[in-house]
């Protein structure tokens, strides 16, 4: 069940008197967690990437530096190696049976990788290396290590037990790939960025030349890795970052990442040719027939912009993902939230398929950091994203499996309509410690899968799972949830989040005043907490109309008493919508 720690929940428990709180063994709650397992040793694990095969095997990878990382016998690599291996392992559909597990590596650094499945079920996998050993295959396109860190692309056959090939593509400087797709032909496609001017490249390439700083780049290997097709850099003269990967039905690349200056490739046309200030998302799509670019757009505001991931709806528009600082960030009239939230925000931005017009646009955030790592679109059309949040009022809903934050980070799901004008769900998932998640995928039966790293001891696992205790500093997770059905047009899961404009001055000393709006007519509750999770004060709990209220508080308890000071937490509570503030008592 998940951990709803006290300091953060502000007396929940106290405010829920008689109600089961949500979580696996709830059987009112329509969200729900199927299963759950963590994956690793006594050291610490990072999982990064996963896939489902066409039996509903889930296989997934990361980086671990366990020496005694499970793995299974008969597999291709049971011997830690160097610093941080790759692991690569197979889950059964119920997260309780390790099928296989193999570790990948040399004596080196190797990490961040990523993983998919060509049509025979071999995972087909991409990631970095200081290695000058890791291992390659007799025939590959590039068996020596170039410089300081090397990409590298590998395939192993489908029971775990034998690398069918591997290949590192570097230059003389850094290269790290941080996605790996397969197109209809069988062909490895690449992303990621570099700092070698001599990546190999292909010459009719959109740009074969580097343009200075890092540069993103994407690159199409022949089925059996022996032959580099097609590649290309992309880049301006600042740091440009590949991240993020599509296909679409005729292996067109949809590629997102970030743009660090002016002069990043953009087409005419396109939503954006401009940067607009700090870095930008960049989204890009090429013919990797031969790595040229059809369309370019930059996306951003005034501040940081960092685009993480792309996935192509049924209609193959754009759906891109990732985090922003920017107040002025684009968003689009209708939108769940077209308000920065503060910190950092994630942002779902859908484009049209030329790239030239943002269909829809928002904002998903508190006021601490969240940042968007993955997307899935479900069964209904409607677009899931994940990604990890400190924030603790972040806008969770009525149908949520945890609505409360845990601390550090947290992960989070949350489930935009089509349109991006409804938030239907969203919930946190966490325990103790920093809990992130990094990929996810839709099962065949429209369930949602995730994977990611938990530092937490009491991470949400499930009775019978793999691994239901914590192993080390931090391992892998892999859970499965199966989200509430879609609410029927024109019944929304929540409305607009509750608001809680101000709280000034704060710091304060000895008054302060709380302005909050109210969405609707109804019951509204604003309540003070200390962070032990002890109710101090009530301040409203009454009916109000819809509109702006303000309300003030003189630093005492409901029996009168001066508090002392310290940081103490407005509750906000109207209908459904709950919003949660900071603020400080000094003396």
């Amino acid at each position: 069940m998940p951990r709803i720690p006290i300091s953060i929940a502000i007396g929940f428990a106290a405010l829920m008197v008689g109600t089961a709180a949500p979580g696996i063994d709830d059987p009112t709650n329509p969200t729900t967690l199927i299963w759950s397992t963590l994956l690793g040793g006594q050291q610490s694990e990072k999982g990064l990437s996963m896939v489902a095969d066409s039996a509903g095997n889930l296989l997934v990878t990361g980086r671990t530096r366990s020496a005694d990382f499970p793995t299974t016998v008969g597999s291709y690599d049971t011997t830690h190696g160097g610093m941080n291996d790759v692991f690569v392992a197979k889950l059964d559909p119920s997260g309780t049976t390790l099928i296989w597990s193999t570790l990948l590596g040399g004596t080196g650094d190797d990490v961040i990788p990523t993983i998919t499945v060509d049509a025979a079920d071999n995972p087909v996998l991409t990631g970095t290396t200081t290695s000058s050993d890791f291992p390659v295959t007799a025939g590959a396109y590039d068996t020596t290590n170039n410089g300081m860190r090397d990409s590298w692309i590998a395939k192993l056959d489908a029971t775990g037990s034998e690398l069918i090939w591997s290949t590192y593509w570097g230059g003389s400087n850094n290269e790290v790939s941080n996605r790996v797709l397969i197109d209809p032909d069988g062909c490895p496609i690449v992303v990621g960025y570099t700092l070698s001017a001599d990546l190999p490249m292909t010459a009719e390439a959109h740009d074969p030349q580097f343009n200075g700083g890092w540069d993103a780049y994407v690159g199409r290997f022949s089925p059996d890795g022996s032959q580099l097709l097609a590649a290309t850099y992309l880049g301006s003269p600042g740091d440009d970052i590949g991240n993020g990967l599509a296909l679409d039905q005729s292996g067109n690349a949809v590629v997102v990442g970030e743009a660090g200056a002016d002069g990043f490739p953009t087409t005419p046309g396109a939503f954006s040719t401009e940067n607009a200030g700090g870095v930008d998302t960049f989204v890009s799509k090429l013919d990797l027939s031969d790595a040229t670019l059809l369309w370019s757009t930059v996306l951003g505001g005034v501040d940081n912009d960092i685009g993480v991931n792309v996935l192509l709806d049924a209609t193959n528009r754009p759906i891109v993902t990732g985090s922003t600082a920017s107040s002025d960030f684009p968003t689009t009239d209708g939108v769940f939230d077209s308000v920065y939230n503060g910190g950092r925000d994630t942002f779902v931005s859908t484009f049209d398929t030329d790239g030239g017009a943002l269909v829809w646009s928002t904002f998903l955030g508190g006021s601490g950091v969240d940042k968007g790592w993955a997307l899935a679109v479900d069964p209904a059309g409607q677009t899931v994203a994940i990604g990890t949040t400190n924030s603790p009022d972040l806008p969770t809903t009525t149908n949520a499996f945890d609505p409360t934050y845990n601390g550090a980070n947290d992960v989070f799901i949350a489930r935009l309509d089509d349109s991006g004008a409804a938030l239907g769900f969203c919930t946190y998932l966490g325990g103790d410690g920093v809990d992130e998640a990094y990929s996810t995928v839709m099962s065949g039966v429209g369930h949602l899968l995730l994977i990611g790293v938990s530092a937490s001891t009491d991470f949400p696992t499930t009775p019978g799972s793999f691994q239901e205790s914590a192993a080390g500093l931090g391992d892998a997770f892999v859970a499965e949830f199966d989200l509430p059905a879609p609410e029927p047009a024109g019944v929304p899961a929540v409305v607009a989040r509750a608001s809680l404009r101000s709280i000034h001055p704060n710091p304060f000393n000895p008054m302060t005043t709380v302005a909050f709006t109210t969405p609707a007519r109804g019951v509204v509750r604003l309540e003070v907490y200390d962070v032990g999770g002890r109710r101090v004060r009530t301040l409203v709990d009454s009916n109000l109309d819809a509109g702006d209220h303000t309300v003030c508080w003189d630093g005492r308890d409901d029996a009168g008493w001066i508090l002392p000071a310290g940081q103490y937490l407005a509750r906000l509570t109207a209908g459904t919508l709950v919003q949660v503030s900071k603020m400080t008592l000094v003396k």
